[in-house]
C-alpha cells in the first residue's frame, strides 16, 4: 500500500486554516470523504503528541515511542 502523511510547517502562512484542514481529514466525516475518494485511511498516531496544536490532540492517538 501507499502511504500518505501530512504536516503543518511551524512556519505555515495560514496556520489555522492549516489546523481546521487538518481537524476535517482526520474527523469522522473526513475520513469517510477520503475512502469515498478511494484512500483507505489509517489511524492518525503521534509519537510527539504533546507538540501538536491543542485542536488536533483529540484527533490523534498518542505513539510512544
Amino acid at each position: 500500500p501507499i502511504l500518505y502523511a501530512f504536516a503543518i510547517p511551524k512556519q505555515a502562512p495560514h496556520e489555522a486554516a492549516a489546523q481546521q484542514l487538518a481537524a476535517f481529514m482526520l474527523s469522522k466525516t473526513g475520513q469517510q470523504a477520503l475512502q469515498r475518494a478511494g484512500f483507505n485511511p489509517l489511524p492518525a498516531q503521534s509519537a510527539q503528541w504533546e507538540q501538536l496544536p491543542e485542536l488536533l490532540r483529540p484527533l490523534v492517538k498518542r505513539e510512544l515511542p
